[in-house]
């Protein structure tokens, strides 16, 4: 499971699931990946409006989770990129 299908589950989550004792729906940073068991995937929803909160087991692809530090030239480098972008992003992603 790649990054972006993590994000689908996130965005799956928060559409779709809501906390069983007042009904409210989940925000991003309140769900969290707690453990992975081969492709087994244990998420934590805590609601946003009182102390409950939900386990749940999704099964999937296995994470590959990136533990690699930014350095410092990079984080100035993103900031260079992002000062010249000019919100074009058709030319950004256009195939030459």
């Amino acid at each position: 499971m790649n990054s972006n299908q993590l994000r689908q589950i996130y965005l799956e989550i928060q559409n779709n699931l809501r906390c069983t004792q007042c009904g409210r729906a989940y925000v991003a940073k309140n769900i969290h990946l707690r453990g992975t068991l081969k492709n087994i995937y244990f998420f934590q929803l805590n609601c946003e409006g009182h102390s409950a909160f939900a386990t749940i087991t999704v099964l999937g692809q296995q994470i590959n989770i990136s533990t690699e530090n930014v350095s410092t030239d990079d984080l100035l480098a993103l900031h260079e990129q992002l000062t010249n972008f000019n919100g074009n992003f058709k030319k950004v992603f256009k195939k030459t």
